[in-house]
């Protein structure tokens, strides 16, 4: 299928595929197709989790109401992509950007590899602190204690350090509910004494 083709809008499993959809689906699918190939030069092991391995399997691509990429790594693999080790990015388009924490380029403890010719907003999350351009997410995976009450600690500890980090990029005045609209800000800015990098490295 040509490009004309595929940027049609169309019915999937009964739900109505917009052209921006389609549009948005495209550009990850060309950041994806980059990350797989640097993946497979450099024997990287990835795959894919959530709804985009569902897509994957159920719907032989994107699910049709999805719009995001979402991808794994052992944490070896993990950190030498977070690192850069002995990787050559120079096929790296100008276009796109490998953000993380670590530079200071995300205030989430995981890899966005983002098209910076796009431009997005959300409708909860300041555009300044967050990525504004469409993404594809790459996350670490560790392993688990063999005992069943520390592996439930060290996910509940790092549940509660995710939602500061979503605090802390929150829209002013933005909330599902009034209390939240009014509590936000005052809550905002007592967080702003801690970083969003501290953050991150507890969690990571």
């Amino acid at each position: 299928m040509n490009k004309e083709d595929y940027l049609r809008t169309e019915i999937r499993d009964g739900y109505q595929v917009s052209v921006t959809r389609k549009k948005v689906w495209l550009c990850e699918l060309e950041m994806a197709t980059w990350f797989c190939n640097v993946c497979e030069k450099y024997g990287l092991n990835y795959f894919l989790i959530g709804g985009s391995a569902i897509g994957a399997v159920r719907h032989n691509g994107f699910i049709p109401w999805d719009d995001d990429i979402d991808v794994l790594m052992p944490r070896p693999d993990y950190d030498r992509l977070l690192e850069k080790k002995d990787i050559d990015f120079s096929s790296l388009p100008n276009h796109l950007k490998i953000c993380s924490w670590k530079d200071g380029t995300l205030k989430f403890p995981f890899i966005k590899l983002v098209d910076k010719r796009t431009k997005i907003s959300t409708e909860f999350y300041d555009d300044d602190l967050n990525v504004n351009g469409i993404w594809i997410d790459v996350f670490p995976i560790d392993g688990n204690p063999n005992d069943s009450k520390e592996t439930d600690k060290i996910y509940k500890k790092s549940l509660k350090l995710r939602k500061l980090i979503f605090l802390k990029i929150a829209k002013i005045g933005k909330g599902k509910n009034l209390f939240k609209r009014i509590a936000k800000p005052v809550v905002i800015k007592c967080l702003s004494v801690i970083s969003s990098e501290k953050i991150c490295e507890k969690i990571d």
